[in-house]
């Protein structure tokens, strides 16, 4: 049974601006994939600003007030004189992309020359980076309207609990007001989730992706090291930092993915991607019948135990269990041979963060308060993570 939250989310008239009641009853928000919105507005039923303006409602209405889910850091003040440029493009020269016009939110680690990016840390606040993230650019040039940066488990500073922000505060979960978001992409996923934007980026060191898409009951993916460049973003790795779309159907996701993935001239990870990368969309590989075959095993080595864990454990079963009834073939157990307990605590990201970080911050320009993590750690020691001070 859906809960009352989740229930006052779906009813509360997604079509007050844009449809009769007629049409609403054909067309649902909530279950439409951007090609039924860029249908609906090619059949001048919908246009982006109305789009955007019904998210912009959604966001005022439960994310700033009503439950307050927390989920934004900062709205773009242009986000509405954009929509009618694009749409007035639209009309004048047809779509750039599937994504011309639709509204993105993005995790505030990303860059935006136009908006302040903070890591959801306190120090950071009011400070805009000087050149967009490497993905930022490819969104806009697809016609991507980037309405929010979202809030997110804070990357420099000390927030408490997983899932908020010392700039922001704490993430909601629509589903359970009681409870937090997952970190680290955690206003972009509950976001989604709540309908405050079509789709969404995150990113992820461990499973800041994963974590998000499976409290929001969403589709995200944490591409392979080098399919989407990292420039202009935070991070805490050279070696597995990932950054990568989350949405509420598969292709939502894909659609996305064709815009971010690529060479990044400032990212030279991405140059091994070159000779592995499809040349149709990845729309095209979408098949309901795609596990039929497929090889999956079970690495139940890293599996937790013990009654914490029993409900959690219970749900993986279940998955296990669908996998093989959709035809995959799925190897239970697998194993490697070797302790993973004391493998998690062997993070590279220990060792890389620091020096990562140094050059996001001397590239982020002028604005920025700090150009090093020593400088700000001397600055601000009592707002740091102790794992920097120390």
């Amino acid at each position: 049974m859906k809960s009352p939250c989740r229930l006052l989310f779906v009813l509360a008239g997604f079509f007050a601006l844009a449809f009769t009641p007629a049409r609403a009853a054909s067309f649902d928000l909530s279950t439409a994939t951007i090609k039924d919105i860029n249908d609906a507005i090619d059949a001048g039923a919908l246009s982006s600003e109305q789009l955007v303006q019904l998210y912009l409602n959604r966001i005022a209405a439960y994310d700033q007030a009503g439950p307050k889910l927390n989920t934004i850091i900062t709205l773009n003040p242009n986000a509405l004189a954009l929509a009618r440029e694009l749409d007035a493009e639209r009309k004048a020269k047809g779509r750039r992309s599937p994504l011309h016009g639709i509204p993105v939110v993005v995790k505030d680690l990303i860059n935006t020359s136009d908006m302040q990016t903070t890591g959801g840390f306190i120090a950071m606040k009011g400070a805009v980076p000087q050149y967009d993230a490497n993905v930022i650019k490819r969104l806009r040039a697809a016609g991507a309207i980037i309405l929010a940066k979202t809030n997110m488990s804070d990357w420099l500073g000390k927030s408490r609990p997983d899932g908020g922000s010392s700039i922001a505060g704490l993430v909601l979960n629509p589903y359970d007001l009681s409870r937090n978001f997952a970190g680290s992409s955690s206003g972009t996923g509950a976001g989604i989730a709540s309908y405050l934007a079509t789709v969404g980026l995150g990113s992820e060191t461990g499973t800041s992706i994963r974590g998000p898409t499976t409290d929001g009951s969403l589709v995200g993916l944490a591409g392979t090291e080098g399919l989407v460049g990292r420039s202009g973003a935070m991070a805490n790795s050279f070696t597995h930092e990932r950054i990568g779309p989350i949405a509420r159907n598969v292709y939502d996701l894909a659609v996305t993915l064709d815009c971010i993935v690529g060479i990044d001239g400032n990212d030279l990870i991405t140059a091994q991607a070159l000779t592995k990368l499809p040349t149709v969309s990845y729309t095209t590989f979408l098949n309901p019948q795609g596990l039929k075959g497929a090889r999956i095993g079970v690495l139940r080595d890293m599996f937790r135990h013990g009654p914490a864990h029993a409900e959690g454990l219970a749900l993986a079963e279940q998955a296990i269990f669908a996998l093989r009834k959709a035809g995959a073939d799925v190897y239970d157990p697998v194993s490697v041979g070797l302790n993973l307990d004391r493998i998690r605590q062997i993070k590279v990201n220990y060792w890389e963060a620091e020096t990562i970080l140094d050059k996001y911050f001397v590239d982020y320009g002028p604005n920025v308060p700090f150009k090093s993590v020593k400088e700000m750690v001397r600055k601000f020691p009592d707002l740091v993570k102790p794992d920097f001070i120390a």
